[in-house]
């Protein structure tokens, strides 16, 4: 009977943390069994064998996922084969947080695309103008002029609202227009009283608001305030007519400077909370939080830009020692970043710390499979020698990472130490190490969602197997290839193992108790996801009104 070689790979550990900076060994002993050894390869390249059988090599990984595959050779032909993975650059813990991980921008159609709708700022700030709340803050308030008239409005309504917002350089330039503006009114001077209505047809605000990071949130401030009255008139029952003109003249001066305070505080209020509310922390998928925290804020004629650390992270696993997510060290984009109304530039860091907090969750832990649902995840039942099967048990021993990709899709995502615990029906157990990297894409579905979707064409799927268990007698080589013939099949099923990431609504509600806002959102629409120079995630879409 032939005896194999004997392939002992004592580093890396299977699923081993290298932090950054660090080289890798790769180490151990190689045994010959009936034939004389002739060669070891490591990823295809031969490396030399000492006179006692031991091997050590340096390497400078890649950050991430890092696939090794080992082949022995003898002269008689024979051959051992080992797949296995280890993860470079774990730099973040799950939850630390990534300085201005994310850059946002909010151009000038979200600003103002000039329709009605609450799909852009202006037509947000439009429906809070006309809350009763900016009226109400005048409603019994009493003014006093220098000669002792005594004004108090009881009544206030603004019928329409119209905004135009145009970024700049170190603002946004605001042109507030209210329509049929009417005022019902107390007035007294010395032993005369009097009610009437004063209206104006238009009244036309220009002004600047400037906007700062202030703590957790977004602090807008007004400047430039400017009014113009259109279309002035004045009723009232009965005032002599040497105070009436005074009286005139001083509802106009009311209503100018009392409206243009109202509404600057209001617009600023609304600004304010609009731009915080995009500062979010929220669950992205089941179990996995991510929490943004502004960091900067400015603008010029292309759009608002903002900043934000982040964080990302999941619990439910015991991590191994050394765990985290991979830190790579790229610059920041430049703004503007897109000609989309809304673009966000994610730092790969973050997006890497996204799928490290997946995996920390216990997402993919110890999935158990029965016949059907196996043959759903391959395609067909498993034949001899592997079945028939009574159960498979799943575990995904690392997390994935995701990088730029070469090929066809956009994206390349790394999978390491996925193990298959495979029990037949007569008890016997086989348990596979499989190492592989998948081209990917990302689309948004229906829901708003951020979709993985993985490519699982033969020819694209390279993967390294290692038999960490088998039937005895059987030829682990063999087993080998056959998990290698199965892997492209299970990555097309791994696609519904990763979650859909959910993209947050933007809560128009956060601006304050408004009943017209109620509920109201903007989500995003027709979506794209990029990779940018430097490894930046960039997602271009629109924002809408949500349902």
């Amino acid at each position: 009977m032939v005896e194999l070689p004997v392939l002992a790979v004592t580093s890396p550990d299977r699923g081993a943390f290298f932090p950054s900076g660090a080289m890798v060994q790769v180490a151990g002993t190689a045994s010959r069994g009936t034939h004389a050894l002739q060669r070891l390869l490591v990823n295809g390249e031969e490396i030399p064998l000492e006179g006692d059988g031991s091997f050590s090599v340096m390497l400078t990984p890649d950050p991430g996922v890092n696939v090794l595959g080992l082949r022995l050779e003898d002269v008689g032909g024979e051959r051992t084969v080992d797949g296995r993975a280890f993860y470079a650059e774990a730099s973040h813990d799950s939850g630390d947080t990534i300085q201005d991980a994310v850059w946002m921008q909010l151009g000038p159609e979200l600003l103002d695309d000039d329709q009605p709708d609450l799909d852009d700022l202006s037509g947000v700030l439009e429906v809070v103008l006309l809350d009763p709340a900016v009226a109400d803050t005048l409603v019994g308030e009493r003014f006093v002029t220098e000669d002792g008239i005594e004004l108090e409005p009881t009544a206030l309504s603004i019928q329409g609202a119209d905004v135009d917002l145009t970024p700049a350089n170190g603002r946004i330039n605001a042109e507030i227009t209210l329509h049929d503006v009417w005022m019902d009114f107390n007035a007294a001077y010395s032993f005369y009283s009097t009610t009437g209505s004063a209206w104006m047809d238009q009244i036309v605000l220009t002004m600047g608001i400037e906007a700062q990071v202030s703590g957790r949130g977004v602090q807008a401030e007004v400047v430039d305030a400017e009014a113009t009255l259109v279309g002035y008139g004045l009723t009232v029952d009965w005032f002599p007519d040497w105070l009436e003109d005074d009286l005139a003249d001083w509802t106009k001066e009311t209503l100018e400077e009392s409206l243009v305070d109202s509404v600057q505080d209001m617009a600023g209020e609304a600004l304010g909370g609009v731009l915080s509310a995009f500062a979010v922390q929220y669950e992205v998928a089941e179990g996995v939080e991510l929490g943004l925290e502004l960091s900067g804020i400015s603008s010029d004629r292309d759009g608002l830009y903002m900043t934000f650390d982040a964080w990302s992270k999941g619990s439910g696993l015991s991590l191994p020692s050394g765990a985290g997510s991979l830190g790579t060290s790229a610059s920041g984009p430049e703004f503007p970043l897109s000609d989309r109304p809304f673009a966000v530039a994610l730092d790969d860091d973050l997006v890497n710390q996204v799928f490290f907090a997946f995996w920390a969750s216990g997402a993919v832990d110890h999935l158990t499979y029965g016949v059907l649902e196996l043959a759903f995840l391959v395609g067909e039942p498993l034949p001899p020698p592997l079945g028939p099967v009574a159960q498979v048990v799943i575990d995904l021993g690392m997390p994935p990472s995701v990088h730029a990709g070469e090929g066809e899709l956009p994206f390349v995502v790394r999978l390491g130490e996925l193990t298959m615990d495979i029990t037949r029906e007569d008890g016997v157990r086989t348990m596979a190490s499989l190492n592989f990297a998948a081209d990917a894409d990302v689309a948004l579905d229906d829901e708003g969602a951020l979709v993985v979707t993985l490519d699982d064409r033969p020819k694209y799927v390279p993967v390294e197997a290692g038999i960490l268990e088998s039937p005895e007698g059987l030829d682990p080589g063999d087993l080998a290839s056959l998990f290698r013939l199965m892997t492209p099949t299970l990555v097309g099923s791994m696609s519904d193992l990763i979650p859909s990431f959910q993209l947050p609504p933007l809560p128009l509600d956060a601006m304050g108790d408004i009943d017209a806002l109620e509920g109201a959102t903007m989500v995003g629409s027709d979506a794209t996801l990029g990779l940018e120079s430097g490894g930046w995630f960039l997602l271009e879409a629109d924002l809408v009104a949500g349902d």
